[in-house]
């Protein structure tokens, strides 16, 4: 899969002297870590919005009941797309996505796409092209959010969200029933 700004494309072949290139849609990603995988679907957001993908038809366009906060003059600031970064928190069944908001501030906003009640509808949407996703939003005032990671720790039972802001902080955030979002101390050595 190759994502440009506004355009996706998909190489298919068995090696270097057999393969070819495949316009897919003119729908496109700024920024790779904005690209979320999750059961076998991938799922980003780009200017116009929310798509979600199969790798067999065209990319479906979830965020229709949202779309005003991506018009030019909506409260997603665009301008910082390139800062975005998301997860798929499998405890919860949701994407989530730290953005710049223009009121809220820059990346200190989560867009959150509920799969629990998106995905069902996802194979009655495939000749559609539009679902009519669920989201819900979360402002966060721990900093400026630039990375974030959700994993199951090692012998524990369950998974936990962690965040990093532009100071070099990371905060765990999602832990069973809990915000947490208390700052953890760590350090690291380079050679």
């Amino acid at each position: 899969v190759i994502f440009k700004e506004r355009e996706l494309w998909v190489i298919t072949g068995d090696d270097y002297t057999d393969w070819s290139l495949k316009f897919i849609d003119a729908v496109g990603c700024y920024n790779q870590s904005l690209i979320v995988l999750l059961n076998g679907y991938i799922a980003w957001v780009d200017y116009r919005g929310v798509y979600i993908w199969d790798g067999a038809n065209k990319p479906i366009y979830c965020s229709r009941l949202i779309e005003n906060m991506f018009q030019d003059d909506g409260d997603i600031d665009k301008s910082y797309l390139a800062r975005g970064v998301g997860v798929y928190y499998r405890k919860y069944n949701q994407i989530v996505w730290a953005l710049s908001h223009r009121a809220k501030g820059t990346q200190k906003f989560l867009l959150k796409m509920d799969m629990r009640l998106s995905l069902p509808q996802i194979s009655q949407s495939l000749d559609t092209r539009i679902l009519e996703a669920a989201f819900t939003f979360d402002n966060q005032t721990v900093g400026e959010m630039y990375a974030v990671a959700a994993f199951l720790p090692s012998g524990e039972s369950d998974e936990t969200m962690f965040i990093g802001d532009a100071a070099g902080q990371t905060f765990k955030m999602y832990n069973g029933t809990s915000d947490n979002t208390g700052s953890i101390d760590f350090n690291y050595k380079t050679k």
